[in-house]
């Protein structure tokens, strides 16, 4: 059977049909990118995993069933136990993670809640960064992928 190429997606899913075979079923996840006076909130994973004790934004992968702006909020309640306001998606990009293959949507986030009221569940710490200095963190790979999208962005969005 001859198949022109498409995406299908359901909440959790895509997946890719090329002309006669099915190629790769893809994972959504989602990444947060929360600003304050020029400076970006990152989240140093627990040290256990192949992640373990790097940096990050924030986020985790999307349930079945969600919207990716439902996993965002959720991944801010599970994770620090704060609630979150979700703004525009900044990027996307593919990722490979322990031979799974994900697709990263990366959101601005705005929480109001200070970060010192935070109760951390999967991260060790949160601290501010200025956005030039994520280059010379340890981060994680997937975050790296996407960091010059997310500098256009807020460059954009200074600009203005």
């Amino acid at each position: 059977i001859a198949f022109k190429h498409q995406n299908y997606q359901n909440s959790n899913f895509t997946f890719l049909v090329s002309k006669g075979s099915f190629s790769v079923v893809i994972k959504h996840s989602v990444a947060c990118v929360f600003v304050k006076e020029n400076m970006v909130l990152l989240g140093k994973r627990i040290p256990s995993g192949a992640m373990g004790g790097l940096w990050e934004f924030p986020g985790g992968k999307v349930e079945e069933g969600e919207t990716f702006e439902q996993a965002v909020i959720r991944e801010f309640a599970e994770e620090f136990s704060v609630e979150v306001s979700v703004g525009p998606l900044i990027t996307n990009n593919i990722f490979v993670h322990n031979n799974k293959n994900y697709h990263l949507h990366v959101y601005q986030v705005f929480v109001e809640t200070d970060i010192s009221k935070w109760k951390l569940t999967e991260h060790t710490e949160v601290k501010w960064f200025d956005l030039k200095d994520i280059p010379s963190l340890p981060f994680v790979d997937s975050d790296k992928k996407v960091y010059p999208d997310v500098v256009n962005y807020f460059r954009r969005v200074y600009e203005e």
